[in-house]
């Protein structure tokens, strides 16, 4: 379903029905395209990212019902970092042009926002410091993870 979402607000906003349903003034038109079509490349980039790591777990085995939550909050988690990037660089930066760039950049971060994410949070803790574990710590999550 997300996927056939994605392809809509593409096509929709490449008609340039979204500026007509939110009266955006012309002059902010071309600037909204592209956050629009980053934003929907992202969350078609994280979809496909799903699907893929979906049918591969059921291959390998490794599915659970755990990870519903994960299927759930990824393609939300890529359309919401492509938006970053979009803010970013929507100021002609790399997103110029009529719109690839835009769908480019799109889908990329929104395919790889999960390990983009996850560098994130290893940076994270190593500039603040918060991962520190002492070896007690960790035979403690042994034990619990074993339970």
């Amino acid at each position: 379903l997300l996927v056939f979402v994605s392809f809509a607000i593409i096509y929709l906003n490449y008609v340039g029905v979204i500026e007509k349903w939110f009266n955006v003034p012309e002059e902010n038109q071309l600037h909204l395209s592209r956050m629009i079509t980053c934003v929907a490349c992202g969350l078609l980039g994280g979809t496909i990212f799903d699907m893929k790591w979906f049918y591969k777990t059921i291959a390998h085995g490794y599915w659970n019902i755990d990870r519903i939550y994960w299927r759930v909050f990824t393609p939300v988690i890529s359309l919401s970092f492509a938006f970053c990037l979009a803010c970013i660089f929507s100021d002609n930066i790399i997103i110029h042009g009529d719109g690839f760039s835009a769908a480019t950049l799109g889908f990329l971060a929104g395919y790889f926002s999960d390990e983009a994410v996850g560098k994130m949070a290893e940076v994270a803790k190593v500039l603040f410091n918060t991962g520190k574990k002492t070896s007690d710590d960790v035979e403690e999550n042994k034990k619990n993870d074993k339970q």
